[in-house]
């Protein structure tokens, strides 16, 4: 299972604390690893899936054969987000 993170997640990444992003980076590696421990299908998306790490969300499309990390936001902006970047996606 290949693993892909848009330009836009990356660049929100980016703007994390360095703390964090260690934080998100492992979490990402994880589930390119297959560990989808803590993740949660969001309801009103297909195939759309969340991590929770603390006051962030790590939103992620998953499909047969591949991850795509689509957003890396604080919680209180992930899924206003979360409508725009998933029409580039459906």
């Amino acid at each position: 299972m290949s693993l892909k993170i848009i330009p836009a997640a990356k660049k929100q990444i980016k703007k994390l604390p360095r703390t964090l992003q260690i934080v998100v980076g492992n979490r990402i590696r994880g589930l390119g690893a297959r560990d989808f421990s803590g993740s949660k299908k969001l309801t009103s998306y297909k195939d759309v899936y969340r991590v929770r790490i603390g006051y962030y969300r790590i939103i992620y499309i998953l499909r047969a054969d591949i991850i795509c990390i689509i957003l890396v936001a604080h919680r209180r902006d992930a899924y206003k987000k979360l409508a725009t970047y998933y029409r580039h996606f459906a």
